[in-house]
């Protein structure tokens, strides 16, 4: 997985067809009524590439012969015509821009709500560290003018 879910999420229910219309692409390669209800699941990177990801490629050349069914590809024309029939293509004419619009449709940021803010008193704090109201430092942290914020496994609240 790409997108960091701990801090946003992926759009849920969001067909291929939905995204197709979004981002004005159309859609080739598996058949169309059922690329159009395929429910996007997932973002990743092209090697990461898996059934209900969505995934963009520029190359052609990379589409031959993917072995992986039923991913959802933002292409162009010689690359859906690369990827066969096996596979779900939004053929737009720029795919970096194509899947640009799709990201930004289908990412939004986590609503953590009200947090319980605090430092602890057992973190370690730098004394020209500035430190936002609505910040939570656990025991065991370290926070220093020219270090990053440092965690021991048992500070990660899950």
């Amino acid at each position: 997985m790409s997108i960091n879910t701990a801090f946003y999420q992926i759009a849920k229910n969001v067909t291929a067809g939905d995204l197709a219309k979004i981002i004005g692409a159309k859609i080739t390669g598996i058949e169309t009524a059922v690329a159009e209800k395929a429910v996007i699941k997932d973002i990743a990177p092209f090697h990461s590439a898996s059934a209900s990801t969505l995934v963009y490629q520029t190359d052609p050349k990379l589409l031959v012969g993917l072995d992986i069914k039923e991913t959802i590809i933002i292409t162009n024309e010689a690359g859906a015509a690369a990827a066969g029939t096996k596979n779900i293509c939004l053929v737009v004419p720029s795919p970096r821009v194509g899947f640009a619009r799709a990201v930004d449709y289908l990412i939004s940021k986590l609503d953590f709500g009200v947090s319980a803010s605090g430092v602890s008193p057992k973190a370690t704090i730098a004394p020209d560290t500035l430190i936002h109201p609505s910040a939570t430092i656990m025991a065991r942290a370290s926070v220093g003018s020219e270090q990053w914020l440092r965690l021991a496994p048992s500070c990660i609240q899950r």
